[in-house]
Protein backbone atom coordinates (compact mmCIF):
# COMPACT_ATOMS: atom_id res chain seq x y z
CA UNK A 1 0.00 0.00 0.00
CA UNK A 2 1.09 3.62 -0.37
CA UNK A 3 2.99 5.22 2.46
CA UNK A 4 0.66 6.98 4.87
CA UNK A 5 1.12 8.99 7.99
CA UNK A 6 -0.22 7.24 11.07
CA UNK A 7 -2.67 10.06 11.73
CA UNK A 8 -4.06 9.81 8.19
CA UNK A 9 -4.46 6.07 8.51
CA UNK A 10 -6.34 6.43 11.77
CA UNK A 11 -8.63 9.06 10.26
CA UNK A 12 -9.49 6.62 7.52
CA UNK A 13 -10.85 4.08 9.98
CA UNK A 14 -14.62 3.92 10.44
CA UNK A 15 -16.50 2.13 13.20
CA UNK A 16 -19.53 0.30 11.77
CA UNK A 17 -21.35 0.14 15.07
CA UNK A 18 -20.72 0.45 18.81
CA UNK A 19 -18.69 -2.47 20.08
CA UNK A 20 -17.66 -3.63 16.61
CA UNK A 21 -14.10 -4.68 15.93
CA UNK A 22 -11.99 -2.42 13.75
CA UNK A 23 -9.31 -3.85 11.52
CA UNK A 24 -6.14 -1.75 11.43
CA UNK A 25 -4.68 -1.46 7.94
CA UNK A 26 -0.98 -2.08 7.51
CA UNK A 27 1.07 1.10 7.82
CA UNK A 28 4.32 1.95 6.11
CA UNK A 29 6.72 4.44 7.66
CA UNK A 30 9.76 5.35 5.60
CA UNK A 31 9.38 2.13 3.65
CA UNK A 32 9.00 -0.08 6.74
CA UNK A 33 5.69 -1.82 7.26
CA UNK A 34 4.48 -1.72 10.87
CA UNK A 35 1.50 -3.54 12.30
CA UNK A 36 1.31 -2.64 16.03
CA UNK A 37 -1.20 -4.33 18.29
CA UNK A 38 -3.41 -2.35 20.62
CA UNK A 39 -1.34 -3.48 23.60
CA UNK A 40 1.83 -2.29 21.92
CA UNK A 41 0.34 1.11 21.17
CA UNK A 42 -0.67 1.42 24.83
CA UNK A 43 3.00 1.12 25.83
CA UNK A 44 3.58 4.66 24.64
CA UNK A 45 0.44 6.06 26.25
CA UNK A 46 1.43 9.10 28.32
CA UNK A 47 4.88 9.53 26.75
CA UNK A 48 5.60 13.26 26.62
CA UNK A 49 9.06 13.36 25.05
CA UNK A 50 11.58 11.36 23.06
CA UNK A 51 11.62 7.82 24.45
CA UNK A 52 15.32 7.19 23.73
CA UNK A 53 16.26 10.44 25.47
CA UNK A 54 14.35 9.30 28.55
CA UNK A 55 16.03 5.88 28.48
CA UNK A 56 19.47 7.45 28.18
CA UNK A 57 18.80 9.52 31.31
CA UNK A 58 18.15 6.43 33.41
CA UNK A 59 20.95 5.05 35.64
CA UNK A 60 22.53 1.77 34.63
CA UNK A 61 21.37 -1.31 36.53
CA UNK A 62 24.87 -1.61 38.03
CA UNK A 63 27.26 1.25 38.55
CA UNK A 64 29.88 2.53 40.99
CA UNK A 65 29.85 5.58 43.25
CA UNK A 66 32.58 7.22 45.29
CA UNK A 67 32.25 6.57 49.01
CA UNK A 68 31.66 10.29 49.60
CA UNK A 69 28.49 10.10 47.47
CA UNK A 70 26.85 7.77 50.01
CA UNK A 71 25.31 10.00 52.67
CA UNK A 72 22.41 7.92 53.98
CA UNK A 73 20.93 4.46 54.04
CA UNK A 74 22.24 1.13 55.30
CA UNK A 75 25.08 -0.94 53.82
CA UNK A 76 25.20 -4.65 54.57
CA UNK A 77 28.33 -5.62 56.49
CA UNK A 78 29.27 -8.16 53.83
CA UNK A 79 29.63 -5.31 51.31
CA UNK A 80 32.20 -3.43 53.40
CA UNK A 81 35.76 -3.98 52.16
CA UNK A 82 38.50 -5.32 54.40
CA UNK A 83 40.32 -2.53 56.21
CA UNK A 84 44.07 -2.21 56.65
CA UNK A 85 46.17 -0.80 59.47
CA UNK A 86 46.46 2.49 57.58
CA UNK A 87 42.70 3.05 57.41
CA UNK A 88 41.20 5.57 59.81
CA UNK A 89 37.69 6.62 60.66
CA UNK A 90 34.81 5.45 62.83
CA UNK A 91 32.89 2.25 62.23
CA UNK A 92 29.59 1.47 64.03
CA UNK A 93 29.78 -1.98 65.57
CA UNK A 94 27.25 -4.51 66.81
CA UNK A 95 27.47 -7.75 68.78
CA UNK A 96 27.21 -9.66 65.52
CA UNK A 97 30.27 -8.00 63.99
CA UNK A 98 33.25 -10.19 63.22
CA UNK A 99 36.87 -9.38 62.55
CA UNK A 100 38.47 -6.09 63.52
CA UNK A 101 38.60 -2.56 62.14
CA UNK A 102 41.14 0.23 62.55
CA UNK A 103 39.94 3.45 64.13
CA UNK A 104 41.47 6.90 64.07
CA UNK A 105 44.36 7.57 66.43
CA UNK A 106 45.78 4.04 66.44
CA UNK A 107 42.70 2.41 67.92
CA UNK A 108 41.21 -0.98 67.10
CA UNK A 109 37.72 -2.32 67.47
CA UNK A 110 36.84 -6.00 67.42
CA UNK A 111 33.62 -7.89 68.12
CA UNK A 112 33.43 -7.12 71.82
CA UNK A 113 35.97 -4.42 72.64
CA UNK A 114 37.88 -1.33 71.61
CA UNK A 115 41.56 -0.99 72.45
CA UNK A 116 44.78 0.83 71.60
CA UNK A 117 48.32 -0.51 71.50
CA UNK A 118 50.80 0.79 74.08
CA UNK A 119 52.77 3.76 72.82
CA UNK A 120 56.27 4.34 74.18
CA UNK A 121 56.85 7.72 75.80
CA UNK A 122 60.25 9.40 75.88
CA UNK A 123 61.75 10.09 79.29
CA UNK A 124 62.77 13.64 80.08
CA UNK A 125 62.19 16.38 82.63
CA UNK A 126 58.81 16.86 80.91
CA UNK A 127 56.94 13.87 79.51
CA UNK A 128 53.97 14.41 77.20
CA UNK A 129 51.33 11.71 76.80
CA UNK A 130 49.28 12.49 73.68
CA UNK A 131 45.93 10.67 73.71
CA UNK A 132 45.73 11.02 69.92
CA UNK A 133 48.51 8.44 69.77
CA UNK A 134 46.74 6.04 72.11
CA UNK A 135 45.45 5.99 75.66
CA UNK A 136 47.72 3.17 76.77
CA UNK A 137 51.40 4.02 77.20
CA UNK A 138 54.66 2.95 78.80
CA UNK A 139 57.82 4.76 79.80
CA UNK A 140 61.20 3.91 81.30
CA UNK A 141 62.02 6.73 83.69
CA UNK A 142 65.55 8.04 83.36
CA UNK A 143 64.73 11.45 84.87
CA UNK A 144 62.71 13.05 87.62
CA UNK A 145 59.82 14.09 85.44
CA UNK A 146 56.53 15.96 85.22
CA UNK A 147 53.74 14.32 83.22
CA UNK A 148 51.36 16.24 80.97
CA UNK A 149 48.42 14.66 79.17
CA UNK A 150 47.09 16.19 75.95
CA UNK A 151 43.96 15.67 73.83
CA UNK A 152 41.96 14.08 76.62
CA UNK A 153 38.28 13.50 75.88
CA UNK A 154 35.54 13.01 78.45
CA UNK A 155 35.16 9.27 79.14
CA UNK A 156 38.70 8.20 78.26
CA UNK A 157 40.44 5.59 80.40
CA UNK A 158 43.84 3.99 80.08
CA UNK A 159 47.06 2.79 81.66
CA UNK A 160 50.65 3.97 81.97
CA UNK A 161 53.32 1.34 82.69
CA UNK A 162 56.23 2.99 84.52
CA UNK A 163 59.59 1.24 84.73
CA UNK A 164 62.51 2.60 86.71
CA UNK A 165 65.80 2.68 84.83
CA UNK A 166 68.96 0.98 86.08
CA UNK A 167 69.52 3.78 88.58
CA UNK A 168 66.05 3.88 90.10
CA UNK A 169 64.48 6.34 92.54
CA UNK A 170 63.06 8.42 89.68
CA UNK A 171 59.95 10.49 90.46
CA UNK A 172 56.91 11.49 88.42
CA UNK A 173 54.61 14.43 89.10
CA UNK A 174 51.03 14.23 87.81
CA UNK A 175 49.13 16.98 85.93
CA UNK A 176 47.49 19.72 88.00
CA UNK A 177 43.94 18.49 87.35
CA UNK A 178 44.64 15.12 88.98
CA UNK A 179 43.27 13.20 91.93
CA UNK A 180 45.15 10.13 93.19
CA UNK A 181 43.55 7.22 94.98
CA UNK A 182 44.53 7.15 98.68
CA UNK A 183 47.31 9.73 98.44
CA UNK A 184 48.04 13.36 97.66
CA UNK A 185 51.26 12.70 95.75
CA UNK A 186 52.54 9.88 93.58
CA UNK A 187 55.18 7.70 95.22
CA UNK A 188 56.68 5.18 92.83
CA UNK A 189 58.61 2.05 93.71
CA UNK A 190 62.20 3.25 93.90
CA UNK A 191 64.20 0.10 93.17
CA UNK A 192 66.05 -0.07 89.84
CA UNK A 193 64.01 -1.74 87.06
CA UNK A 194 60.88 -1.89 89.25
CA UNK A 195 57.49 -1.63 87.54
CA UNK A 196 54.42 0.33 88.61
CA UNK A 197 51.19 0.82 86.66
CA UNK A 198 49.11 3.98 86.75
CA UNK A 199 45.52 3.64 85.55
CA UNK A 200 43.27 6.63 84.92
CA UNK A 201 39.83 7.74 83.93
CA UNK A 202 38.78 11.24 82.87
CA UNK A 203 35.37 12.86 83.47
CA UNK A 204 35.93 15.96 81.36
CA UNK A 205 37.39 17.95 84.26
CA UNK A 206 39.52 15.76 86.50
CA UNK A 207 41.91 12.89 85.82
CA UNK A 208 41.41 10.19 88.44
CA UNK A 209 44.48 8.00 88.99
CA UNK A 210 45.09 4.72 90.78
CA UNK A 211 48.54 3.22 91.34
CA UNK A 212 49.39 -0.45 91.20
CA UNK A 213 52.81 -0.57 92.85
CA UNK A 214 55.82 -2.86 92.55
CA UNK A 215 54.74 -5.55 90.10
CA UNK A 216 56.63 -8.82 90.61
CA UNK A 217 57.06 -11.99 88.62
CA UNK A 218 54.31 -14.43 89.55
Amino acid sequence: MATKKLSEALKALTVPEFGAEVEMPALSLNGTTIMPTGAELNYVDGVTSNIQTQLNAKAASTHAHAGTDITSGTIAGARLPAMSTTTQGSVPASTTSTGSQVLADNGWTSKNNVYTAYQTLTSGAAITWNMNSGYNAKVTLAHNATLSVTNLVNGMSGCLIITQDGTGSRTLDLPANSKLLGATSLILTSAASSVDILSFTYDGTTIYWALGANYQNA
